[in-house]
């Protein structure tokens, strides 16, 4: 499985032989999946974050993704750990029909999906500890009575913040026009218009019908939108998904708050000050991508390549992920 995947990179190579994806726990330590999760570290493949199990939890929140989408091939190389998260979009024709982890797509090439998606863990996890601070009224950092507990405020922040910008971008016009080897659209920010009336300054006559229908639905409809991707991905050629990966390079999903039944276990196993913990490193990041939101909102001009952490250059990239594969 291709780690810190894109939706595109769903579109180009899914395997949705199911209408549905596996979710099942099972209790037998025994269970080939659980030693799948057990080899991982009870670390998510896609997106880092990490997971404790607990006595009366051996998954601590975590799902395994059966690569070829069937259930019954257990074999060792099938099986990859994930978080619920990152399963959701592995099969996103299903989290969209089934409204699993409702969100918004945005456009954000320069954002990395991982980084939206930790952002989520975070989310969860800071408002599962910060639940007592609140209740007895300790709402900002200023007001902490320990160490712990302002840097969890703090962090509250940070996520207030960025879910603020990421709630100003929109969709450009033309994202599903675009074709490889053009330049991609420009970022949108609160200013630009939404919607499948504004994007269609082509003639839909140029377009096959797939990609007529994802175009009027992805922001209206996202339930038909994930039977419009279902119904392409199982009948679209290689080559045209291709081209339709690479027209969607920087279509992004932000999942909404709301309930996380996982948060508990990842609650308790994040350590914020360790240098090497998943959700160190996202706040870390965080500052770095807030200010491409900025520049994304006022039209600026992205960089190339990705951006996540300082530099943004393949060896610092290295660096993260072998960070990541050791984090504690």
């Amino acid at each position: 499985m291709n780690t810190d995947f894109t939706i595109a990179d769903v579109i180009a190579s899914a395997t949705w032989v199911r209408d549905c994806m596996d979710t099942d726990k099972g209790t037998n330590a025994r269970d080939p999946r659980f030693t799948a999760m057990h080899d991982a570290y009870w670390t998510c493949a896609a997106c880092g974050c990490r997971s404790q199990p607990r006595e009366n939890d051996l998954w601590a929140g975590l799902q395994i993704h059966h690569k070829d989408d069937n259930p019954l091939n257990e074999c060792a190389d099938n099986l990859v750990c994930v978080c619920p998260l990152c399963h959701g979009l592995l099969h996103l024709d299903t989290m969209l029909i089934e409204r699993l982890h409702p969100g918004h797509f945005i456009w954000a090439p320069s954002i990395r999906q991982s980084f939206l998606t930790l952002f989520a863990h975070v989310r969860a996890v800071v408002e599962e500890r910060c639940a007592d601070h609140l209740a007895r009224g300790v709402v900002t950092p200023d007001r902490a009575r320990s160490a712990d507990q302002r840097l969890e405020l703090e962090i509250r922040e940070t996520l207030a913040a960025t879910d603020a910008a990421l709630r100003r971008l929109r969709l450009p016009e033309g994202v599903f026009l675009y074709q490889a080897g053009n330049a991609p659209p420009a970022q949108a920010g609160a200013g630009a218009r939404s919607g499948p009336a504004a994007r269609s300054g082509l003639s839909k006559a140029h377009m096959s019908p797939a990609l007529q229908d994802m175009m009027d639905l992805v922001e209206d409809n996202p339930v038909l939108f994930g039977h419009a991707l279902r119904s392409f991905v199982r009948t679209a050629s290689p080559a045209e998904r291709l081209r339709t990966a690479r027209a969607l390079h920087g279509l992004r999903y932000v999942f909404a708050p709301g309930h996380a039944p996982w948060a508990a276990a990842y609650a308790g196993s994040v350590t914020w000050a360790a240098g090497r913990d998943w959700a160190k490193l996202w706040l870390e990041d965080a500052g770095i991508v807030l200010q491409r939101l900025a520049d994304m909102e006022h039209g600026a001009k992205s960089a190339a390549k990705p951006a996540y952490g300082p530099g943004w250059d393949k060896a610092e990239d290295g660096a993260r992920a072998g960070r990541r594969s050791g984090a504690c």
